[in-house]
């Protein structure tokens, strides 16, 4: 599938080619930031619209599929002094910082995360958790960055037994590659890919929706999260 991000990527085979030299983490202020609460929606939104200093951006999902091999170039260069390699908030900076960064490598984090939002965060930066802004990269660059970071939760494996049940159980109604058909709609557009946390593919998969049947009785719990992180 065209949008599919669940791949496992060494970082020593890449060299990022784009300067952060704009981007780089404030050092902490004397005053404890507090941390802000992660909120979740209900439904999805395009295109959203987050609140800034300046007025309201755009996020709108990407025009192309994120490159997984691009976010893990960045992301070892600029994400990683704090986040860690793994993205499990043990980077060499991260203890300078009076705000833990929050565990983007843990799965029972990711998965409730949209990666519009995230895609929001990297743009506009989180200052009170002293994230700052990345600006000076593209938007594709940071599309790539936010893909890369959701694909940390998941083991290569992952991708190709996930896979194998898509085929499985779902290739039959949505198509091979997730283009749909008259009866079930598309999974392979950058609105399923931006717009959807897994945990909310995985409640459509558990309860079904429309024609589709649920699978909360068919599936076992693991099959189902392999599904939903596949799409």
């Amino acid at each position: 599938m065209k949008l599919k991000m669940v791949l496992w990527v060494s970082l020593a085979l890449f060299i990022s080619s784009c300067s952060l030299a704009e981007d780089v983490t404030p050092p902490p202020v004397l005053a404890t930031a507090q941390a802000a609460p992660r909120q979740q929606v209900a439904t999805p939104v395009h295109p959203a619209a987050q609140a800034t200093s300046g007025g309201l951006v755009e996020l709108s999902p990407p025009e192309t599929a994120p490159s997984i091999l691009s976010g893990a170039a960045i992301f070892a260069e600029s994400c990683e002094p704090c986040h860690g390699a793994q993205g499990l908030g043990a980077g060499s900076m991260s203890s300078n910082l009076e705000v833990e960064p929050p565990p983007l490598g843990k799965l029972d984090f990711a998965r409730t995360a949209r990666p519009l939002d995230w895609y929001g965060v990297v743009t506009e930066g989180r200052m009170e958790r002293f994230m700052p802004p990345f600006r000076s990269l593209s938007d594709g660059q940071r599309w790539d960055v936010v893909a890369y970071a959701l694909s940390l939760g998941y083991p290569p494996e992952t991708s190709l037994r996930g896979a194998s049940l898509y085929d499985e159980t779902c290739a039959g109604c949505h198509g091979e590659a997730g283009q749909g058909a008259e009866n079930a709609p598309p999974l392979n557009t950058s609105e399923i890919f931006a717009g959807y946390a897994l945990d909310e593919l995985l409640v459509t998969i558990q309860d079904g929706k429309g024609s589709m049947p649920a699978y909360a009785d068919i599936l076992p719990q693991e099959d189902q999260l392999l599904v939903a992180a596949y799409v």
